[in-house]
């Protein structure tokens, strides 16, 4: 893919992404046996991992709306810049609807090959998240020195 062709493919996942009657063709941009890095420890590492946590996000946020601010491309890799937001209409990582409207950004980087995006790595403020749905975190348990 050429610089422009790999931008373009970002931007018509994304356009898949926020249509809920298209979000199964932005799924199926990602390779069956695609590595992610920098998820919860707890999804698997790869597409059917990734398809529950958004499956999930979705219906926490059925109106989710992700932004593309920047795009860089080099090689076989696009930097994604992105907001998004959402209405918090369903269970969210055991918090009830709020039907608070929410925001996040995050940053992401995508290796393609093959026309697919196969490896992803993700920042996201989850902080903020989780600050304007009213969670708070409690500090870890740190042992006391033997």
């Amino acid at each position: 893919m050429t610089a422009k062709e790999l931008k373009s493919a970002v931007q018509l996942n994304v356009a898949h992404l926020n249509d809920p009657a298209t979000r199964d063709r932005y799924l199926a941009s990602y390779a069956p046996d695609v590595r992610l890095h920098g998820f919860p420890p707890d999804m698997p590492a790869n597409r059917d991992g990734l398809t529950g946590l958004y499956q999930a996000l979705w219906a926490a946020f059925p109106d989710f709306e992700l932004t593309l601010e920047n795009v860089v491309v080099e090689g076989d890799t696009a930097a994604v810049r992105f907001r998004w937001t959402g209405t918090h209409r369903g269970d969210f990582m055991g918090v009830p609807p709020t039907g608070l409207t929410v925001r996040g950004e995050g940053i992401t980087l995508m290796r393609y090959a093959d026309g697919l995006i196969a490896e992803r790595w993700q920042a996201m403020d989850m902080l903020g998240v989780f600050t304007q749905l009213g969670m708070t975190l409690a500090p870890a348990t740190v042992p006391s020195p033997a």
